[in-house]
Formats: structure tokens, sequence, C-alpha cells
């Protein structure tokens, strides 16, 4: 726990690599849904 604490720098690192992904997610779904649909 205590780790976790200090490491409170790359907090936002890590926000960035989750929005990333699932940015990345989202994208791949709609892409999809909009090939489905043509």
């Amino acid at each position: 726990m205590s780790d976790y604490a200090d490491s409170s720098s790359g907090y936002g690192a890590e926000i960035f690599a989750v929005i990333l992904v699932i940015g990345f997610v989202l994208y791949a779904i709609i892409e999809r849904w909009r090939y489905k649909n043509k």
C-alpha cells in the first residue's frame, strides 16, 4: 500500500494509458459497427 502512495508521480501516466486503451477499444468497436452497417 505504501508503494502505491509513494508512486503518485506516475499516476498521471497510468491514467493516460488507461484512457488511451479505452479510447482505442471504443474506436475499434465504432469502426466495426460502421463497417457492419454499411
